[in-house]
């Protein structure tokens, strides 16, 4: 029996630098307690939804005003409603996203569990994995917000901390596929991976290779969609 439990910043701690022993004590209790861990990630979600949106704004505007064949008049219509549907989308993007996030994860981790595992495993602990799991993620969003900050509103959408970063810019495939090679990423998936072996009993193997598998398969794809897409974006 644990006599004493670590306090939530302590928990994010130890899921970063030892996730095993960590999720192990988060399912300790048989429904473990996210909310708090929620409710903070959103507000930082929120924060940097807030901070980015003068640099969202000016460059919807200016991918407007470089968009090829459009008239004064529909410029100036244009203007005031995309600098309003950037700020509703970020908002709600920042509220929401998170949740609509972790739910998804939660979901995949739920099926493989009734897939391939014991099926013991309660959506409730996997959708507390989601959470804490989602944490190299936030942090790699928190890196990136002055990065944005500071770039030239052209170079927006090529600003990352993805391997990308690491060639310069042009519209190839390689190119928008190591875009998606974000290390944060990979590192969630490892936590996640982690957390439902824990909560499942299991080993971490199999699922680790399941959801790298995955993640490749929809990079590979959010490539070419990518690469399709990339002669709309302004020059």
């Amino acid at each position: 029996m644990v006599e004493h439990r670590k306090n939530m910043w302590a928990l994010l701690w130890g899921v970063l630098l030892n996730p095993g022993e960590t999720f192990e004590e988060l399912f300790v209790e048989e429904q473990p307690q996210f909310l708090t861990v929620a409710l903070l990630f959103t507000g930082i979600s929120l924060v940097l939804a807030v901070a980015l949106l003068p640099k969202m704004q000016a460059y919807s505007v200016w991918s407007l005003q470089h968009t090829p064949g459009i008239a004064p008049g529909q410029l100036a219509a244009a203007l005031p409603i995309v600098s309003v549907t950037v700020a509703v989308s970020l908002i709600a993007g920042g509220l929401a996203g998170p949740w609509v996030y972790w739910l998804a994860v939660a979901v995949l981790l739920k099926l493989y569990d009734t897939l391939f595992g014991a099926k013991g495993a309660s959506f409730g602990a996997l959708f507390t994995v989601a959470v804490y799991g989602y944490l190299p993620m936030l942090l790699a969003a928190i890196i990136a917000l002055p990065l944005m900050l500071v770039t030239a509103v052209d170079n927006i959408p090529w600003t990352s901390v993805s391997l990308a970063a690491l060639l310069p810019v042009q519209k190839t495939y390689l190119y928008f596929f190591l875009a998606r090679c974000n290390p944060f990423t990979w590192w969630s998936l490892a936590l996640w991976g982690i957390g439902w072996a824990k909560c499942a009993k299991n080993r971490p193997d199999n699922i680790l290779i399941f959801l790298l598998g995955l993640w490749l398969v929809l990079s590979l794809a959010m490539a070419c969609l990518a690469l399709s897409k990339a002669g709309s974006i302004p020059a």
